[in-house]
């Protein structure tokens, strides 16, 4: 299966951005960077909206955060 990230609702204007901000291993990226992400090594999704976005990321995050974590291939743990 192909990942697909999408959210809901139209902008309004085709000026208007609605994205939430994707943010994969602590990395800022863009949706298409997301969409190229194997489901498979996806460890975990969080997302964080409102204030709590806005207190951590900034302005950019006014329409959420979606946090991705990956798997880490070759990592030991102690």
């Amino acid at each position: 299966t192909t990942f697909r990230p999408s959210t809901r609702g139209m902008p309004s204007s085709i000026q208007v951005n609605n994205e939430p901000l994707w943010v994969v291993d602590r990395i800022i990226v863009d949706a298409k960077t997301v969409k190229d992400l194997d489901p498979k090594k996806i460890k975990s999704v969080k997302v964080i909206k409102g204030a709590g976005a806005t207190a951590i990321y900034g302005s950019k995050a006014s329409n959420g955060v979606v946090i991705i974590t990956t798997k880490r291939e070759g990592r030991k743990k102690k």
